[in-house]
């Protein structure tokens, strides 16, 4: 589901890539989308025919147009960019084998609930970013890294920084202290957190 990695070597970012790749010549990559000039180009080939595109246990696109979606069994992670601009979906079954939702996985998708099953460990760079229908999202306690933007622009994150009530810090996952909505000062972080989300503070 990954095209390569990427490091920065003389100010200049190198794609490395496996020799065994197959990069389709029809791409246009001076027309390919940028997520807010961050995130890799968008190389998702339109023309597949299966429902779920999988490699080696990675969904790497959805290509259906159903509004509840179960992700197949056995697959392990929700590759970058599978459900980006999906805007039919409405809920997805994530199988119990799932251990990572990858970079931007459901951004900017018309998804309104969501069950991240108890196997997950990672949900990554702005996997949910900006999925302005979703109010429903239940993060089990085996989730150890969330990064950052993950949740930023959704409603569910949205109605918790504004309901007036005293608890000031919202903890998810495996202790993880994803936002605070206090005012600021003197903060004294909740006993048994592990980790700080990243833009928890923003």
């Amino acid at each position: 589901g990954e095209m390569g990695s990427t490091k920065v070597v003389g100010s200049k970012a190198v794609l490395l890539m496996s020799p065994s790749m197959e990069v389709k010549s029809s791409y246009n990559l001076n027309k390919a989308e940028l997520e807010d000039g961050i995130a890799e180009p968008n190389l998702k080939n339109t023309n597949r025919e299966d429902e779920f595109s999988v490699i080696r246990g990675i969904l790497d696109a959805y290509n259906g147009s159903g509004t509840d979606v179960d992700v197949p069994d056995d697959i392990v992670k929700v590759g970058n960019r599978s459900f980006y601009r999906n805007d039919s979906i409405n809920s997805v079954s994530l199988p119990g084998t799932l251990d990572e939702i990858g970079d931007f996985a459901f951004a900017r998708s018309s998804l309104k609930s969501v069950d991240i099953p108890d196997s997950t460990e990672k949900i990554g760079y702005a996997a949910f970013y900006h999925c302005e229908d979703l109010t429903d999202v239940s993060i089990p306690d085996s989730v150890e890294t969330i990064e950052l933007g993950a949740f930023s622009g959704t409603p569910w994150l949205y109605a918790w920084q504004n309901t007036d009530d005293n608890d000031n810090y919202l903890i998810v996952g495996d202790k993880i202290l994803l936002s605070y909505k206090g005012e600021g000062g003197n903060i004294s972080i909740p006993e048994g957190v592990k980790k700080i989300a990243p833009g928890c503070f923003l």
